[in-house]
């Protein structure tokens, strides 16, 4: 499991300085670099990894973000009222910032 995690978050990139995730990089500070990490578009392309997606260039991130904005709330409304068992399993692996393992000897741990 930690090897799985750690191919996809490293995904042999050694040196720490580009982001697997997002393919973007090298950063030019360790504050570019934490910045990049809490942008929602690092988030949203994170996700898309989990469930075995390609990560989306900054620009399309940008034009899909203006283009849920311009949705009225009267079609958001609706589209929560449908099941969707793609949404509703995302939602689901999304829920909680940590993932629980037990090992051999019954001991539970969790990563975050």
């Amino acid at each position: 499991v930690i090897k799985r995690l750690s191919a996809l978050t490293l995904n042999g990139a050694s040196d720490g300085n580009c982001c697997s995730c997002c393919g973007v990089g090298p950063f030019e500070s360790r504050s570019q670099q934490t910045a990049h990490y809490k942008h929602h578009w690092h988030t949203h392309n994170l996700k898309r990894k989990l469930f075995g997606k390609s990560p989306v260039t900054y620009a399309l991130f940008n034009s899909r973000q203006e283009d849920d904005s311009s949705v009225s709330g009267s079609d958001s409304e609706a589209e929560e009222n449908t099941s969707n068992p793609a949404s509703e399993l995302f939602a689901a692996a999304t829920r909680h910032c940590k993932a629980f393992f037990t090992n051999h000897a019954g001991q539970v741990f969790c990563i975050y």
